[in-house]
C-alpha cells in the first residue's frame, strides 16, 4: 500500500488483526519516519483475502491387515482447520463399505481406497486424504466332506465322487495325483483301470473372498472275482478200466493258468494238461484252479467223481457131445458142481457137461483196458506189513518213462537197470486184490496201464511144488468126472436094452 508523504510504514491498526476472506475493511495506520514534519495517518482499506489450504489430516484406527470376515474397525481423524465437516467415501474397489461416522465393513476381499474429506469454510479449502487398503482373501472354514466307496475292484462301473462343503463359488476340480489304477475327468467319475491303489485330489477353486481348498482322497482297487468255472468232459458212469479222458474248463476270466488237484489220488489221478486217469474204484473230489493274475482273483471249482468197479464179464459154457479130459473145463476144484446126464430116445453114448465155475468175487478187467504184468517176485514184508514186489523193465510198453503208483507217487525208471522193486501198502490194492499202476511217457501223460494180481500174496514165497499139486488135483476130479459119467452112461444104455 502507498499513500502519505515521505518516508514511513504501515500496519494494522490491530497488530494481531488476520484478514478474513469476506470482510468490511480494516484500519491500517501509516507511520511517518519524519514525525518531525509528518504526521501520522490512517485509514480503512478492503482487502481481497483468498481461502487457505487446511493443516494436514491425520487418520488412525487402521488395521495392520485386512482379511475377509475380519470385524469392522472405525477410522479417526485429526488435522485439518476450519469449520469444514468430515465426510467419508469410498472411491475405488468394492472391498470395503463405510459410514457417516467412519466406520469400515468388509464386504470382499480385494482393494479398496477411501477417501476423507474436511470440508472448506470461508477461510479454508477443502482437504482430502485418499488410503489404499487392501483385503485378503479368507481361508474356507467348512470343511470338504466328499468321499468313496467303501470297496471297489476291477470291472466295477464306473463311478461319481460325492459329497460336498467348503466356502465361496469356487468350482470343484478333480486330479489323480498317485497311482495309474485309475482315471478321474472334470465331473468326478471314476474308472476303474486296474487293481491298485489312487489318491485323487479335490481342490474347490478360489474365488474373490477365499482362498482354495484341497482334499485328497486314498482309493484302493481290489481284484476282480472271476466267473464262475464250468467244467466239462466228464463221463457219466465212470467204471474201472475206462480211458483216460480229458477235462474242459470254461468261464473264469483273466490269464492265470489251469491246476488241476485231486482229493484222493489213489482213485484217480490228473495231469498238468488236465488229462484224468482211472486207477481204482471210490469216490474223489477233483479241483480245478484258475490261477490269478493282475487283475483277477483266483477261481476254484470242485466237483466229485465216482467210479464204480467194473461190470463183471461172464463167460457163456459150452457143452461137448463127447467130453474128455482134452476139452474138459473146470475152473476150481470147489467150484465142481455134479455131471448132468441127458437122456436120449436113440441109443449112443450120453452128452455130458462139464462142471463150471464163476469166482463172481473179484472185478474182471478187460485185456483191452489193462496190460496184465507178472511180477519177478512177490514178498511179504511182516515188519512193515508191506508187499515188496519186483517188476521187469522188459514187461512194460514202449515209451513208459515212469510208473505212477495208486497213491499218486511218480517213481522214475531208471534206464540202466531191467527192474525196479516196489514197495506197496495194503491200502494201495483194491477189493479185487489187484495193484494197478499208471505207464507214463514224456510231460507224464498216461500212456498204458497195468495190472498185477496180489490176491495171493500170502502164498507167494511157496514153492512151485503148490502149483504142481494143483494141477494134480484138478487133472484127479477131471478124471472122476468123465469116468462117472461114462459109467452113467453104460447104465442108461443097458437100461434100454432091457
Amino acid at each position: 500500500m502507498t499513500d502519505g508523504i515521505g518516508d514511513g510504514s504501515f500496519a494494522w491498526e490491530s497488530p494481531d488483526t488476520i484478514p478474513e476472506v469476506i470482510n468490511d475493511g480494516f484500519t491500517v495506520v501509516f507511520t511517518p519516519d519524519d514525525m518531525e514534519n509528518y504526521l501520522i495517518s490512517e485509514k480503512t482499506i478492503t482487502p481481497v483475502v483468498d481461502r487457505a489450504i487446511q493443516s494436514p489430516l491425520t487418520i488412525s484406527g487402521i488395521p495392520d491387515s485386512l482379511t475377509f470376515r475380519d470385524a469392522p474397525f472405525h477410522l479417526t481423524v485429526q488435522g485439518g482447520s476450519g469449520t469444514g465437516m468430515i465426510r467419508y467415501a469410498v472411491t475405488s474397489g468394492n472391498a470395503l463399505e463405510i459410514d457417516s461416522k467412519g466406520i469400515v465393513t468388509i464386504i470382499h476381499g480385494g482393494a479398496a481406497t477411501i477417501t476423507v474429506t474436511k470440508s472448506g469454510d470461508d477461510n479454508y479449502l477443502p482437504l482430502s486424504h485418499p488410503i489404499s487398503f487392501t483385503v485378503n482373501k479368507a481361508a474356507q472354514a467348512t470343511a470338504l466332506t466328499y468321499e468313496l466307496p467303501e470297496s471297489v475292484a476291477y470291472g466295477d462301473k464306473p463311478f461319481a465322487i460325492s459329497g460336498g462343503g467348503g466356502d465361496g463359488s469356487g468350482t470343484i476340480d478333480y486330479f489323480v495325483t498317485q497311482g495309474d489304477a485309475l482315471a478321474v475327468n472334470k465331473k468326478g467319475v471314476v474308472t476303474i483301470l486296474r487293481p491298485g491303489e489312487a489318491v485323487i485330489t479335490l481342490v474347490k477353486a478360489d474365488d474373490l473372498d477365499y482362498l482354495s481348498q484341497t482334499m485328497a482322497l486314498r482309493l484302493n482297487m481290489n481284484q476282480a472275482v472271476q466267473d464262475t468255472l464250468v467244467i466239462s468232459g466228464i463221463p457219466a458212469g465212470i467204471r474201472m478200466g475206462d480211458a483216460p479222458f480229458k477235462l474242459k474248463v470254461s468261464g473264469g476270466e483273466g490269464i492265470g493258468a489251469l491246476s488241476y488237484s485231486v482229493s484222493s489220488v489213489n482213485v484217480i489221478s490228473v495231469n498238468k494238461t488236465g488229462l484224468v486217469s482211472v486207477l481204482n474204484e471210490g469216490t474223489a473230489n477233483l479241483t480245478v484252479t484258475k490261477a490269478e493274475d493282475e487283475n483277477y482273483l483266483a477261481a476254484t471249482l470242485t466237483v466229485e467223481i465216482e467210479v464204480d468197479t467194473a461190470p463183471v464179464i461172464e463167460e457163456t459154457p459150452s457143452i461137448s457131445p463127447t467130453p474128455s479130459p482134452k476139452d474138459t473145463v473146470v475152473s476150481k476144484p470147489e467150484a465142481a458142481v455134479e455131471p448132468k446126464v441127458e437122456a436120449t430116445d436113440e441109443p449112443g453114448p450120453a452128452t455130458t457137461t462139464p462142471p463150471l465155475s464163476a469166482d463172481t468175487t473179484s472185478p474182471q478187467v478187460s485185456p483191452s483196458e489193462y496190460a496184465k504184468l507178472d511180477p519177478v517176485s512177490i514178498q511179504t514184508d511182516e515188519e512193515t506189513d508191506k508187499i515188496v514186489i519186483v517188476i521187469d523193465l522188459n514187461d512194460l510198453s514202449d515209451g513208459v518213462t515212469s510208473i505212477q503208483m495208486p497213491s499218486g507217487e511218480i517213481i522214475p525208471l531208471d534206464t540202466m537197470r531191467n527192474s525196479l522193486e516196489l514197495s506197496i501198502n495194503r491200502s494201495d490194492i483194491n477189493q479185487a486184490g489187484e495193484l494197478i499202476l499208471v505207464g507214463l511217457g514224456q510231460e507224464t501223460i498216461p500212456i498204458d496201464r497195468f495190472t498185477i494180481d496180489l490176491s495171493d500174496d500170502e502164498q507167494s514165497d511157496s514153492s512151485n511144488n503148490n502149483v504142481n499139486v494143483s494141477l494134480f488135483l484138478i487133472s484127479l476130479v477131471t478124471g472122476l468126472l468123465i469116468l462117472g459119467g461114462a459109467m452113467t452112461a453104460m447104465i442108461i444104455s443097458s437100461n434100454k436094452k432091457k
